[in-house]
């Protein structure tokens, strides 16, 4: 892929559970690192959840290579397109060695 094609910037948030004081947790999202990826829309499926209707978006990004620093634990973290209000979790990545990029699909949450 042509890095001039890495022209979205996106940022990488991971989240941190505290004590609340009152026995429970409260979790806060801290940046990780901000990176320019690829950003391929793949699908935008609607649902209906509790009798609300939400589009669950599907996207596709390539980054340049190691774009996480443990990828066994790529549950942890979630994205967010700059000037986008849409949060994404991860659902699949893939490290690829010999063209040093690292695919990510992941879907819309709330």
């Amino acid at each position: 892929m042509d890095a001039g094609k890495l022209d979205t910037r996106i940022g990488i948030y991971r989240l941190n559970q505290s004590g609340d004081g009152y026995g429970g947790f409260t979790s806060s999202p801290s940046l990780l690192t901000t990176l320019w990826a690829n950003v391929e829309y793949v699908s935008g499926e609607m649902k209906t959840e509790n009798g609300s209707r939400k589009q669950n978006k599907k996207i596709k990004l390539i980054f340049r290579d190691k774009a996480l620093d443990n990828p066994s634990n790529y549950f942890e973290y979630y994205l967010q397109i700059h000037g986008n209000s849409n949060k994404y979790r991860i659902i699949n990545l893939f490290e690829s060695t010999p063209d040093f990029y690292t695919t990510i699909e992941a879907i819309t949450f709330s």
